[in-house]
C-alpha cells in the first residue's frame, strides 16, 4: 500500500468517531493540520466538501493534482460504508465487478470478509445474523457491484442452516445474490498462508484479524459449489447423526448447569434449526412442570 492516508476534519466528533475506527483495524493515518502542509507524496485525504474546495486551491495541489485522491466523507452513509472505500481507493482498486462476501457462521461469531473481485480488503466478526444481512446489504450498497457472491462455509450443519435461512429471505437482501458453499475443513489451521499471500492487504490489519475472520478469509478463496432449490432442501432436511444429537443434549446441560438435557426429539428441533436452545430448554422445562403436575 503505497498512498499515505491523510485526515483533513474539521468536525470533531467526525474526527473523534472515524480515528477510533481506524485505529481499531490498525489503519495508519496521518492528520493534515493545513493545506499548505499537504506532502508531496501519493496520498489519499478524507475530508468534507468544503475541505475539498481549499486542498483544490493549494499550491500543492495544483502542482501535481496526480498525487492525490480525495474522499468526502459526507457521501457515505455510515463510517463503516466509508472505511470500505477507503480501503478501496488506498488498495488502487478503481474498477471491479464482483463483491464477494465470505462468511464463517457461527452461533456467536460470525466472521465476515469483503472482496473486490478477487481482492480482499476488509474483515469484521459480527454477532447475529440479522447483522450479517446488513452487513452485506450496506457493502452492495457502498460499491454497487455488477454482481454479488457469497460463500459460506459449511463447517457447523446448524449455524450453516441458520444463515441459509437468513440468506434466502425474500425480504432480507436488497440485492440479487448467488450462493455458494464452501468446505471450510482446515480452515483455522491455514489461515495464515493465505493472509501472507493476500500482498494488497494492509500488513498492521492482518494484526488485528480474529480467528473467525480469518477462517472467513479462507472460504473466500477457496472454491464452492453453487446453492441449488435441490441441495438447499436437502440440507435443510438432513437428519441429525447421533453424535450431533449428543453435542446439543450435552450444550443444554452445560446452559442449565446440569438441571436437565434435550429429549432427542427437542435437540433434533434444535439441529434442524426450528427452535434456539432457549427456546428447547424452555419447552422442556415446561413439558416436565407439566409431568410433574400431573403425578402430584
Amino acid at each position: 500500500m503505497d498512498k499515505k492516508l491523510l485526515l483533513f476534519i474539521r468536525d470533531m466528533k467526525v474526527f473523534y468517531i472515524l480515528a477510533r475506527k481506524l485505529k481499531e483495524k490498525r489503519i495508519i493515518w496521518s492528520y493534515l493540520e493545513s493545506v499548505n502542509a499537504l506532502p508531496f507524496k501519493n496520498s489519499l485525504i478524507v475530508t468534507d466538501n468544503e475541505g475539498m474546495e481549499k486542498i483544490k486551491q493549494s499550491e500543492n495541489y495544483q502542482n501535481c493534482a496526480s498525487l492525490y485522491s480525495i474522499i468526502d466523507y459526507e457521501v457515505y452513509p455510515n463510517f463503516t460504508s466509508l472505511i470500505l472505500n477507503v480501503l478501496r481507493v488506498l488498495y488502487d482498486i478503481h474498477e471491479f465487478s464482483t463483491l464477494l462476501v465470505a462468511i464463517d457462521p457461527g452461533q456467536k461469531d460470525i466472521g465476515m470478509a469483503y472482496f473486490l473481485d478477487s481482492n480482499l480488503i476488509y474483515t469484521e466478526t459480527v454477532h447475529s445474523k440479522a447483522k450479517v444481512i446488513s452487513r452485506i446489504n450496506m457493502s452492495a450498497a457502498s460499491f454497487a457491484p455488477t454482481e454479488i457472491e457469497v460463500k459460506v462455509g459449511k463447517g457447523s450443519i446448524r449455524s450453516l442452516r441458520d444463515i441459509l435461512r437468513v440468506l434466502t429471505d425474500e425480504d432480507s437482501l436488497i440485492s440479487p445474490i448467488h450462493i455458494f458453499l464452501v468446505d471450510e475443513f482446515g480452515s483455522s489451521k491455514q489461515n495464515g498462508i493465505y493472509i501472507q499471500n493476500t500482498k494488497a492487504f494492509y500488513p498492521e490489519y492482518k494484526k488485528s484479524i480474529t480467528k473467525d475472520e480469518q477462517a472467513a478469509i479462507i472460504i473466500g478463496y477457496r472454491i464452492g459449489k453453487e446453492l441449488t432449490a435441490s441441495n438447499l432442501e436437502f440440507l435443510f432436511n438432513k437428519e441429525a447423526h447421533s453424535a450431533e444429537l449428543k453435542h446439543i443434549q450435552k450444550l443444554s446441560r452445560k446452559i442449565s448447569t446440569g438441571k436437565l438435557s434435550l429429549s432427542r426429539e427437542l435437540a433434533n428441533e434444535v439441529y434442524r434449526g426450528n427452535m434456539t436452545m432457549e427456546e428447547a430448554i424452555q419447552m422442556h422445562e415446561r413439558k416436565q412442570a407439566c409431568k410433574d403436575k400431573d403425578s402430584e
